[in-house]
């Protein structure tokens, strides 16, 4: 990827994402949906939000509370959806910039930019 992340990058890293939950549904011998929920439901702070038109979706997408991902599928999916943030947020995440922020950054705490990450 460039710079800037192109619709096509986009599509790319989407359809791996896709592939990747498709195939660690067949591993689990879950759906894909239950893989995703699951992998949300392991991240501190979110909530899943379900997508379900019909009863039998709605009750496929509750399964997912009958079980867990293991510690290597979850590594595997965060892995193949790992994105680079872009400046400013890969500049904030520097060290050096933490510790100056620690420093000289009293005030840098009313920045919601900052504070969110």
């Amino acid at each position: 990827m460039g710079c800037l992340p192109t619709t096509r990058d986009f599509l790319e890293s989407s359809l791996t994402l896709a592939g990747t939950v498709v195939e660690v549904a067949k591993e689990a011998g879950k759906s894909p949906a239950q893989v995703a929920l699951n992998w949300l439901r392991a991240k501190p702070g979110l909530i899943p939000i379900l997508g379900a038109r019909k009863l039998s979706q709605f009750e496929d997408n509750m399964r997912c509370l009958d079980w867990s991902l293991t510690a290597t599928h979850l590594a595997r999916l965060d892995e193949v959806s790992d994105v680079e943030l872009g400046f400013p947020m890969d500049f904030l995440h520097r060290k050096e910039v933490h510790e100056f922020l620690q420093v000289y950054g009293r005030d840098l705490h009313k920045c919601d930019l900052v504070e969110r990450f």
